[in-house]
């Protein structure tokens, strides 16, 4: 009788751990189909699931792997590394535990943690069998401390680690920090104390090499790269202001890029006085400079063209932080705009729509006036594109008293639309379009351009709150540690007030920088950098191209209790 319910009870068991296994295999599987289709949301529960439901199983260490990438791509920085520590602290023998480190080091440094960032990295370095990996964890730790940590924070490193096989990449490194601030008398030090305790180790032929060349004569010195700028800055007064202002953002971006570092990068300013005959002027003198590697500006539009048509025999690319005419990138092959087209802005709003807001039929309401009409015409040429439906276009002039036909409309097809898009000509309409739209109790997402960023007209509509979201090309979050820390560096500085015109040329300049930050062999390589996609994070905009050359990025803005937030640097998918 016993021999017969252990019999039963065996193979209960078995059958319950057969369907488990069964469960947690499905529930795998759909876990890894919704990551690879970036469903985040819904693999992340599965994966929580698998490895906080389910006993311990074959698939638990990768399941928190996926949960801290996952969390880390949300930007959920706090469960990322939660359950990435887990991973290495409950099973440091994991095959998964070197990639579990380099996703901690990715999550400390998106929070710039550098140093907990370069630590994660530090462990790899002396823990891994993997060759690769180790040459990626030292390559990486080592941009990372050079650019961001102190030989002080290194050297902390070094004394409290136990690790001994990771101690001559700290003393390499700490080295190497000490060359870069000119500490002769530390970097001496330092070098002694690692051949004398590590004789055998890598570093020390590393660092015995590196020494041999720095004290190798060199028949001639590197002549300086040079960034040219040209603005008006004697021109007429609210252009000389704009130029003047951007081109304290630029300097101060290059003097914060030139600290601290052997080869520096030279900056060349010219006046280019609105006038066509000095643009001439510049290029003759540009084209003799051998070591030019871009340009920055012009900032208007009218000016860009004529200063694309004269440096069309430079070949060394050409930025401007503020033009925002159409087909501008289509005069020079080698011109770059910061600032988006109003082109781009249409067709970014209508992926917005249709991606995120996740709506598929809009009414269309757009002013015959400025570049409404062009805003218009490329969000529905873009919407339609992606599959989504115009159901309703309307427009109106610019400063007229009278929507009545239009607004009529409108309710009317209230029951067949989803959302409406009303790019403005002027904020002075603002008034005008919320009164007539408040009289048919509208209760759906208003869409449009950076012209609503305006109180005027907005206190009183209640049917806007939380329901206004427009794009634009500035937006800055001023309670932000980090602009915070800027704006005083800045002040301390300058003595100027940090605002709109010196954050274009700021953050133009910052990520022209942050693409020769890398070695290049000319200027034609940097321009395949600008375009490979790479992207710079900035006070008003991300900066990204590709082979279109113009800006990728806008800020999408939400009207939310009589304020403005932002709510997503969003990226044209071109």
């Amino acid at each position: 009788m016993h021999n017969k319910i252990f019999i039963l009870l065996f193979i209960f068991s078995f059958l319950v751990f057969a369907q488990t296994n069964d469960e947690l295999d499905k529930l795998f599987n759909s876990a890894i189909k919704d990551f690879k289709n970036s469903r985040f949301t819904s693999a992340l529960t599965s994966f929580n699931k698998i490895a906080n439901d389910f006993e311990l199983n074959s698939k638990t260490t990768l399941a928190l792997l996926f949960v801290g990438k996952i969390n880390l791509e949300l930007k959920n920085y706090s469960d990322a590394e939660e359950n990435l520590l887990r991973l290495v602290g409950e099973f440091p023998q994991s095959k998964y535990s070197d990639e579990a480190e380099i996703t901690l080091s990715r999550v400390y440094l998106d929070q710039k943690e550098y140093a907990k960032a370069f630590w994660r990295l530090c462990l790899i370095i002396g823990t891994t069998e993997q060759s690769e990996t180790r040459a990626f964890a030292i390559n990486k730790a080592e941009e990372i401390a050079l650019n961001y940590l102190s030989a002080a924070e290194v050297k902390s490193i070094y004394d409290s680690t136990i690790i001994v096989s990771v101690k001559p990449f700290l003393l390499l490194i700490n080295w190497k920090i000490h060359l870069n601030w000119k500490n002769e008398k530390l970097a001496q030090e330092t070098f002694n104390k690692l051949i004398r305790l590590y004789p055998d180790s890598h570093e020390k032929k590393e660092a015995k090499k590196l020494l041999n060349e720095l004290q190798t004569p060199k028949e001639y010195s590197d002549p300086t790269d040079v960034v040219g700028v040209i603005l008006p800055l004697t021109s007429n007064r609210s252009a000389n202001t704009a130029a003047s202002e951007i081109l304290e953002g630029i300097k101060f971006a290059l003097s914060e890029f030139n600290q601290g570092r052997d080869k520096k990068i030279g900056i060349l300013i010219r006046d280019s006085e609105l006038s066509r005959r000095k643009l001439e002027e510049i290029n003759e003198e540009l084209k003799e400079i051998e070591n030019l590697k871009s340009v920055v500006g012009p900032i208007f539009s009218a000016e860009v063209k004529d200063a694309l048509d004269v440096f069309d025999d430079i070949s060394v690319p050409i930025i401007s932080p503020t033009a925002t005419d159409d087909y501008l990138t289509e005069l020079n092959a080698n011109f770059f705009q910061a600032n988006p087209s109003f082109i781009t802005r249409g067709r970014l709003m209508a992926q917005y729509i249709y991606y995120v807001g996740n709506q598929r039929k809009i009414a269309v309401l757009n002013a015959i006036d400025g570049y409404s009409p062009i805003l218009s015409s490329s969000f529905t040429q873009e919407f339609e594109k992606l599959g989504g439906r115009i159901v309703l276009r309307e427009s109106y002039k610019s400063n007229s008293v009278d929507l009545k036909e239009q607004i009529k409309k409108i309710s009317e097809s209230l029951n067949l639309i989803e959302a409406i898009y009303i790019p403005l000509a002027d904020k002075a309409d603002i008034p005008v379009i919320v009164s007539f739209l408040s009289q048919i109790n509208l209760n759906i997402p208003v869409y449009g351009d950076q012209d609503w960023m305006s109180s005027s007209g907005l206190e009183s509509a209640a049917f806007l709150d939380n329901n206004l979201i427009f794009c634009s090309d500035y937006f800055l979050k001023f309670s932000e540690e980090d602009y915070q820390i800027f704006s005083k560096n800045f002040y301390s500085k300058t003595k100027m007030d940090v605002n709109r015109n010196i954050l274009y040329g700021y953050d133009t300049m910052k990520y022209l920088l942050t693409i020769m930050r890398s070695s290049f062999s000319g200027s034609d390589a940097l321009k395949q950098k600008m375009i490979s996609g790479i992207s710079s994070v900035g006070f008003h905009n991300n900066i990204c191209f590709d082979s279109n050359r113009i800006n990728r990025y806008m800020n999408i803005i939400r009207y939310l209790s009589g304020k403005f937030e932002l709510i997503d640097k969003f990226k044209l998918n071109n």
